[in-house]
């Protein structure tokens, strides 16, 4: 199921560190993030599901114009348009299970992504509550796409904290094999 490639990294003065990495097989990096693609779907869902309805809500009570008005209104999608309260459950559970099997198969990778993820959810009620919006349009309108965020930028983050991680080592020659070239050859 998975291979071992070896990775050489060049180094001053005319040295070569070897290091054995394991990826799966014919496997892109980018396939790490399946879930991102049904969970940036569900939030185009959810997103819409609560525009529509918070702004029928609005139609009926009269609101004025505002300038948060404005900004909420840039985030409604005109091309999803009347999604149903059950679609919109389907759609937070998909979600939730995306979410789930994200955490749950990169929990050994990514050591920090818990703490990510609480810093996006946090930023995502902060800029809801500054804004003045409802709880309803926060659940469901702000914190799926900071959820899509959180998982990006768990994976690139831990990334490339990995590959600067390697680099260091490599260059240190601690943890790895470092090679003269001249010798080598």
């Amino acid at each position: 199921m998975y291979a071992t490639s070896c990775r050489s990294f060049l180094l001053p003065g005319d040295q070569v560190c070897l290091q054995s990495n394991t990826t799966p097989l014919g496997e892109s990096p980018l396939a790490e993030l399946a879930e991102l693609v049904p969970a940036i779907a569900c939030s185009f869902v959810t997103t819409s599901y609560i525009a529509q309805a918070e702004s029928a809500r609005e139609d009926i009570s009269g609101n004025v114009d505002s300038s948060i008005q404005m900004i909420l209104h840039i985030m409604r999608l005109d091309f999803l348009k009347d999604i149903s309260p059950g679609l919109a459950l389907g759609s937070c559970l998909v979600l939730g299970c995306c979410l789930s099997s994200y955490a749950h198969r990169r929990r050994d990778h990514d050591q920090y992504q818990a703490v990510v993820f609480v810093i996006w959810i946090t930023w995502a009620i902060c800029i809801g509550w500054g804004i003045g919006v409802s709880a309803n349009r926060v659940t469901l309108g702000i914190v799926p796409w900071a959820s899509c965020a959180a998982m990006l930028s768990s994976f690139f983050g831990h990334a490339g904290a990995r590959w600067v991680s390697t680099r260091n080592k490599c260059e240190r020659g601690s943890d790895s094999t470092v090679v003269n070239e001249k010798d080598a050859s």
